[in-house]
Protein backbone atom coordinates (compact mmCIF):
# COMPACT_ATOMS: atom_id res chain seq x y z
CA UNK A 1 0.00 0.00 0.00
CA UNK A 2 2.74 2.07 0.15
CA UNK A 3 2.44 4.43 -2.78
CA UNK A 4 -1.28 5.03 -1.81
CA UNK A 5 -0.37 5.99 1.34
CA UNK A 6 1.47 9.36 0.11
CA UNK A 7 -1.00 10.35 -2.82
CA UNK A 8 -2.34 13.35 -1.23
CA UNK A 9 0.16 16.61 -0.41
CA UNK A 10 -0.07 17.77 3.35
CA UNK A 11 -1.99 20.78 2.48
CA UNK A 12 -4.54 19.21 -0.28
CA UNK A 13 -7.95 18.69 1.72
CA UNK A 14 -10.04 20.15 -0.92
CA UNK A 15 -13.22 21.87 0.03
CA UNK A 16 -12.28 20.97 3.96
CA UNK A 17 -14.55 23.00 5.50
CA UNK A 18 -14.63 22.28 9.44
CA UNK A 19 -18.36 21.85 10.40
CA UNK A 20 -19.87 22.42 14.28
CA UNK A 21 -21.58 18.58 15.14
CA UNK A 22 -20.55 16.50 11.99
CA UNK A 23 -18.87 13.27 13.52
CA UNK A 24 -18.58 9.66 11.94
CA UNK A 25 -18.01 6.86 14.25
CA UNK A 26 -15.77 4.54 13.88
CA UNK A 27 -14.53 0.83 15.76
CA UNK A 28 -12.77 -2.43 15.15
CA UNK A 29 -13.99 -5.98 14.81
CA UNK A 30 -14.21 -6.82 18.39
CA UNK A 31 -15.42 -3.02 19.30
CA UNK A 32 -12.60 -2.48 22.00
CA UNK A 33 -11.40 0.73 19.96
CA UNK A 34 -13.87 2.92 19.50
CA UNK A 35 -13.68 6.79 18.11
CA UNK A 36 -15.07 9.62 16.40
CA UNK A 37 -13.73 11.94 13.28
CA UNK A 38 -14.96 15.37 14.00
CA UNK A 39 -15.64 18.17 12.27
CA UNK A 40 -15.68 17.42 8.26
CA UNK A 41 -16.35 14.68 5.69
CA UNK A 42 -13.06 13.01 5.24
CA UNK A 43 -11.43 12.85 1.55
CA UNK A 44 -12.77 9.28 0.43
CA UNK A 45 -9.69 7.61 -1.48
CA UNK A 46 -9.46 4.21 -3.46
CA UNK A 47 -6.03 3.28 -3.92
CA UNK A 48 -5.39 -0.15 -6.42
CA UNK A 49 -1.91 -0.35 -5.39
CA UNK A 50 0.04 -3.77 -4.91
CA UNK A 51 0.66 -3.16 -1.11
CA UNK A 52 -3.15 -1.88 -0.49
CA UNK A 53 -3.69 -4.82 -2.00
CA UNK A 54 -1.63 -6.75 0.63
CA UNK A 55 -2.51 -4.82 3.69
CA UNK A 56 -6.32 -5.52 3.01
CA UNK A 57 -6.04 -8.86 1.76
CA UNK A 58 -8.71 -7.27 -1.06
CA UNK A 59 -8.56 -5.69 -4.53
CA UNK A 60 -7.57 -2.49 -3.25
CA UNK A 61 -7.37 0.11 -0.07
CA UNK A 62 -10.28 2.42 0.67
CA UNK A 63 -9.68 4.92 2.70
CA UNK A 64 -10.89 8.24 4.56
CA UNK A 65 -7.87 10.82 4.39
CA UNK A 66 -8.32 13.63 7.08
CA UNK A 67 -5.51 15.17 9.54
CA UNK A 68 -4.93 13.44 13.22
CA UNK A 69 -6.31 16.36 14.99
CA UNK A 70 -9.82 15.63 13.57
CA UNK A 71 -9.49 11.76 15.04
CA UNK A 72 -10.62 10.98 18.35
CA UNK A 73 -9.72 7.92 20.08
CA UNK A 74 -12.07 7.01 23.32
CA UNK A 75 -11.23 3.74 24.41
CA UNK A 76 -9.35 0.68 23.62
CA UNK A 77 -5.80 -0.24 22.95
CA UNK A 78 -4.04 0.24 19.36
CA UNK A 79 -0.47 -1.43 18.36
CA UNK A 80 1.56 -0.20 15.98
CA UNK A 81 3.84 -1.48 13.40
CA UNK A 82 6.36 0.27 11.14
CA UNK A 83 7.26 -1.07 7.33
CA UNK A 84 9.74 0.59 4.99
CA UNK A 85 8.82 1.40 1.41
CA UNK A 86 11.67 1.78 -0.91
CA UNK A 87 11.20 3.41 -4.13
CA UNK A 88 14.31 4.68 -6.75
CA UNK A 89 13.59 8.10 -5.50
CA UNK A 90 13.54 8.07 -1.53
CA UNK A 91 12.69 6.19 1.39
CA UNK A 92 10.48 5.93 4.03
CA UNK A 93 8.57 4.80 6.75
CA UNK A 94 4.53 3.62 7.18
CA UNK A 95 3.00 2.65 9.82
CA UNK A 96 -0.01 0.70 10.50
CA UNK A 97 -2.27 0.99 13.61
CA UNK A 98 -4.26 -2.01 14.44
CA UNK A 99 -6.71 -3.15 17.44
CA UNK A 100 -4.63 -4.72 20.19
CA UNK A 101 -7.29 -7.43 20.53
CA UNK A 102 -8.62 -8.35 17.33
CA UNK A 103 -5.58 -6.75 14.84
CA UNK A 104 -8.18 -5.06 12.89
CA UNK A 105 -6.30 -2.47 11.07
CA UNK A 106 -7.73 1.01 11.71
CA UNK A 107 -5.34 4.04 10.40
CA UNK A 108 -2.31 4.52 8.93
CA UNK A 109 0.28 7.42 9.15
CA UNK A 110 3.03 7.84 6.84
CA UNK A 111 7.27 8.96 6.84
CA UNK A 112 7.44 9.87 10.21
CA UNK A 113 5.31 10.03 13.04
CA UNK A 114 5.09 13.46 12.93
CA UNK A 115 3.23 13.68 10.01
CA UNK A 116 -0.19 14.71 10.53
CA UNK A 117 -2.40 13.34 8.22
CA UNK A 118 -4.00 10.12 8.39
CA UNK A 119 -5.59 7.15 6.43
CA UNK A 120 -8.49 5.61 8.43
CA UNK A 121 -9.43 2.37 6.69
CA UNK A 122 -13.54 2.62 5.80
CA UNK A 123 -14.65 -0.41 6.78
CA UNK A 124 -14.16 0.74 10.11
CA UNK A 125 -16.87 3.12 9.83
CA UNK A 126 -20.23 2.50 12.15
CA UNK A 127 -22.83 4.13 9.70
CA UNK A 128 -20.57 3.21 6.23
CA UNK A 129 -24.28 4.04 4.72
CA UNK A 130 -23.24 7.57 5.26
CA UNK A 131 -19.95 7.39 2.68
CA UNK A 132 -20.02 9.40 -0.13
CA UNK A 133 -18.59 7.96 -3.92
CA UNK A 134 -14.73 8.13 -3.56
CA UNK A 135 -12.95 11.48 -4.01
CA UNK A 136 -10.19 10.04 -5.97
CA UNK A 137 -9.22 6.22 -7.52
CA UNK A 138 -5.35 5.95 -7.30
CA UNK A 139 -3.33 3.13 -9.20
CA UNK A 140 -5.60 2.74 -11.86
CA UNK A 141 -2.90 0.47 -13.43
CA UNK A 142 -3.15 -1.95 -10.52
CA UNK A 143 -7.12 -2.05 -10.39
CA UNK A 144 -8.47 -5.40 -11.40
CA UNK A 145 -9.81 -5.77 -14.68
CA UNK A 146 -13.10 -7.06 -13.27
CA UNK A 147 -14.09 -4.20 -11.01
CA UNK A 148 -16.40 -1.29 -11.75
CA UNK A 149 -15.84 1.62 -13.30
CA UNK A 150 -16.37 4.54 -10.18
CA UNK A 151 -16.99 7.17 -12.77
CA UNK A 152 -14.96 9.60 -11.13
CA UNK A 153 -12.10 11.44 -12.51
CA UNK A 154 -8.75 9.56 -11.97
CA UNK A 155 -5.98 11.80 -10.83
CA UNK A 156 -2.47 10.53 -12.21
CA UNK A 157 -0.33 9.02 -9.36
CA UNK A 158 2.05 11.14 -7.47
CA UNK A 159 4.84 8.81 -7.46
CA UNK A 160 6.31 5.56 -8.80
CA UNK A 161 5.30 2.41 -7.41
CA UNK A 162 6.58 1.34 -4.19
CA UNK A 163 7.19 -2.14 -3.18
CA UNK A 164 6.72 -3.21 0.62
CA UNK A 165 10.57 -4.42 2.02
CA UNK A 166 9.73 -7.95 3.32
CA UNK A 167 11.02 -7.89 6.96
CA UNK A 168 10.37 -7.78 10.54
CA UNK A 169 8.57 -4.90 11.88
CA UNK A 170 11.14 -2.36 13.35
CA UNK A 171 8.81 -0.58 15.91
CA UNK A 172 5.77 -1.82 17.42
CA UNK A 173 3.83 0.60 20.14
CA UNK A 174 1.02 0.02 22.67
CA UNK A 175 -1.19 3.11 23.16
CA UNK A 176 -3.88 3.04 25.49
CA UNK A 177 -6.84 5.02 25.21
CA UNK A 178 -9.54 5.96 28.42
CA UNK A 179 -12.67 5.78 28.45
CA UNK A 180 -13.53 9.27 30.07
CA UNK A 181 -14.49 10.74 26.88
CA UNK A 182 -17.95 10.56 25.26
CA UNK A 183 -18.79 8.33 21.96
CA UNK A 184 -21.72 8.48 20.12
CA UNK A 185 -22.61 4.87 20.63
Amino acid sequence: MAAGWTSLEEDSFPGLRIEVGVHWSITCLCGEVQGLIRGHRPFHQICHCVDCKRITGGTHGDFLVTKEQFLEISSGTTRVFSFQATQAIFEFKKYLFRCENCSTPLWLKERDMGTDRIFIFAGCLVNDQSMQKPDIEIFLQHKCHWLPELRITPAPSPEPDVELVQAEPDIEIVKSYGDSEESDQ
